[in-house]
């Protein structure tokens, strides 16, 4: 078993792609940001189809994916490079530090797109907006999302 995944160690990465976002600079993001990926299967059991009692195949639901960004907007300025958001990408690294190993969950989130309202910004105020980001497919990475474990063992055995 591993360590818990702490916060951090957790590093948020934004680029206009996939690959630009993984090797950007982190960008530090408030608590309360969260990632959620949901990819059930339609039956658990299987679907039985003609010619065998057994099940065939495990159809799998569309994905629910969605990056939910908790932003400090400092000024103005903010809101306003928020509504010229272009297609953009988000890499999240969690980063686990075990017996002199390291070990990676890494969550890719492609051409995010968000149906939110723009922040609402108040003079002499702290103003924090939860941002819902939902991937959309991308042709250019082949994907919407994907999740990545990285480990330091040689073999698994």
């Amino acid at each position: 078993m591993l360590p818990p995944v702490l916060w951090s160690n957790t590093e948020f990465r934004f680029g206009s792609t996939a690959s630009a976002a993984l090797s950007a600079t982190q960008t530090r993001v408030e608590p309360g940001s969260t990632w959620e990926i949901m990819y059930d299967f339609k039956d658990n059991k299987g679907e039985h189809r003609s010619g065998s009692q057994d099940p065939a195949t495990l159809l799998r639901k569309p994905a629910k994916v969605s990056l939910t960004i908790k932003k400090y907007f400092d000024d103005p300025k903010d809101v306003e490079a928020y509504n010229n958001l272009s297609k953009n990408a988000c890499v999240v690294r969690h980063f686990v530090y075990s017996g002199g190993k390291t070990y990676e969950v890494r969550v890719t989130f492609n051409n995010l797109t968000t149906n939110d309202p723009t922040p609402k910004y108040k003079a002499g105020e702290i103003n924090y907006s939860d941002i819902k980001y939902i991937p959309k497919y991308d042709t250019s990475d082949g994907q919407a999302f994907s999740v990545v474990i990285i480990n330091s063992n040689s073999s698994l055995t």
